[in-house]
């Protein structure tokens, strides 16, 4: 074991140990749930700052190695090429639509302001009966500021 993969694992070790520590004393009622989270926060911002710093170069290392997926000193990589977007607003009929989709939302929007529990609702300036949009929500989260 070279001394990079000995301080990696050491490292990793502690990581690991000081993040257990914060998790058994949240779940012994020691520590305050709300300062474990914003701890983790902080430790997620070091890391991701940490990761960026060297992401670029890492990749410019791993592509010297001439395919996708290679081991290096037991650890596993794949590089991946970064995804393909297609940009259609320069295309006047895709504007066109998407001016359309937006004037349906913004019908609908008002659909769902004037109903609670309803499935459709009667639009009396054109007799046309809308039904209601679907309304979903996500799971909540906590903000650190």
């Amino acid at each position: 074991m070279n001394e990079l993969q000995q301080f990696r694992e050491q490292t990793v070790s502690e990581v690991t140990t000081i993040i257990n520590s914060i998790i058994v004393g949240v779940d012994l009622g020691n520590v305050n749930p709300l300062e474990a989270f914003a701890v983790f926060k902080t430790m997620e911002k070091i890391f991701e700052k940490a990761k960026k710093t060297v992401d670029e170069l890492a990749i410019i290392e791993a592509e010297k190695y001439g395919k996708s997926t290679f081991t290096l000193n037991g650890q596993n990589y794949e590089v991946r090429q970064g995804a393909k977007r297609v940009d259609y607003s320069a295309i006047e009929e895709w504007q066109i639509a998407k001016e359309n989709l937006k004037e349906i939302e913004e019908k609908y929007k008002g659909v769902l302001k004037l109903t609670e529990l309803k499935q459709s609702v009667l639009d009396e300036s054109t007799g046309e009966i809308l039904k209601c949009p679907t309304v979903t929500f996500n799971k909540s989260s906590l903000i650190v500021k």
